[in-house]
């Protein structure tokens, strides 16, 4: 059975009548970039901790120089919190990405193999 895109109908159709097999994924983009954000701002704010608060230099205007760990955690933290959402972001785009398969013209071993490949993805992969 398959999920026919015009009419959203269940249809049965012959093997040799299938020309393309597009399998649309959805969009990962936000869901990788938040977990992206959330793994790079957390090392980020664990590596500025680890660091610890810097000691006064003993120049004039000493504030400037030195940071607390709390800043350099906060820093850091949207530093690679930032970092960490492009990546997730990118990775997402890319793991969404549709999945075209072309029939026509296949012999009949690619054929077959190609619908082993689907077999072992479907939900009910003994019903055919």
């Amino acid at each position: 059975m398959l999920l026919e895109s015009e009419s959203s109908v269940d249809v049965s159709v012959g093997i040799s009548d299938i020309e393309v097999i597009i399998f649309e994924n959805k969009p990962r983009v936000m869901t990788r970039a938040g977990l992206g954000f959330l793994i790079g701002a957390s090392a980020g704010a664990l590596l500025g901790f680890m660091y610890g608060s810097d000691e006064p230099s003993g120049i004039d205007d000493a504030d400037r120089v030195s940071r607390s760990a709390s800043k350099k955690a906060l820093t850091l933290g949207a530093f690679f919190g930032l970092l960490g959402t492009l990546g997730g972001g990118i990775a997402g785009a890319f793991e969404g990405s549709d999945e075209i398969i072309f029939m026509e013209g296949k012999s009949e071993l690619e054929v077959k193999n190609v619908l082993d490949g689907l077999r072992s993805k479907a939900r009910l992969p003994d019903h055919y």
